[in-house]
C-alpha cells in the first residue's frame, strides 16, 4: 500500500514478552499513533493513516491479542495495553506523538495521557466508554481523575451543544 508520502511500512515490534504488529507512514511531520477498539486490528485505521501520512508519521498498532499481534494468557486490562504502547511510544517513535483511540483505544490513550504526559504531545478520544470511571476499580488507577474531568467536559460540552473545534483546546489541557 503506498500513500502521497511513500508505503506504508509494517513491523513487528517486542513488548513485554508479546509481539506487535504496526504499519508506519514516511511521512516528516508531527507522530501520530492510531490506536483500535475491542476485537478490532491496525486495519480499521488504513484509510485514516493513507490521509494523515502527508502531513504526518503514523503508526497503527495492532494490540496484543488482536490482528497479527501475539497473544498472552490472562493479561488484557487496560494498563497491559497501556504497557504495550507506553514501551511502542518510547522505543520505535521516540518522540511525543498525538495519541488517537477508538472504544478501548480511548482508555488506553487516556490512561497514557496520565501516567506518561511527556509521551503525549494530544489525544484524541473517539467513543471511549467513559461510563466506566464510576467502577470500583478504576478508582485505584493513577488516571481516574483524568476519565473523571473527560466526563464532566464532555457532559457540558454536550448540554451547550458545542462544535468540535470548541472541544479541542478544553480536553488537550485536563488539569
Amino acid at each position: 500500500m503506498t500513500t502521497s508520502a511513500g508505503p506504508i511500512r509494517r513491523g513487528t515490534y517486542a513488548a513485554d514478552g508479546v509481539a506487535l504488529h504496526y504499519a508506519e507512514t514516511a511521512g516528516q511531520g508531527p507522530a501520530v499513533v492510531l490506536i483500535h477498539g475491542l476485537t478490532d486490528s491496525l486495519d480499521a485505521y488504513l484509510p485514516c493513516a493513507l490521509r494523515l501520512a502527508s502531513r504526518h508519521r503514523v503508526f497503527a498498532l495492532d494490540l496484543r491479542g488482536h490482528g497479527d499481534s501475539g497473544h498472552v494468557s490472562g493479561r488484557y486490562r487496560v494498563a497491559d495495553y497501556a504497557d504495550d504502547v507506553e514501551q511502542f511510544l518510547e522505543d520505535v517513535v521516540r518522540t511525543p506523538a498525538v495519541l488517537a483511540g477508538c472504544s478501548l483505544g480511548g482508555l488506553i490513550v487516556t490512561c497514557l495521557a496520565a501516567r506518561a504526559p511527556a509521551l503525549v504531545a494530544g489525544a484524541l478520544l473517539e467513543d471511549p466508554p467513559l461510563y466506566i470511571a464510576s467502577m470500583p476499580a478504576l478508582a485505584e488507577t493513577p488516571y481516574h481523575g483524568w476519565f473523571i474531568e473527560m466526563r464532566e467536559i464532555l457532559l457540558e460540552h454536550h448540554r451547550a451543544s458545542g462544535s468540535v473545534e470548541q472541544l479541542f483546546p478544553r480536553s488537550a489541557t485536563p488539569s
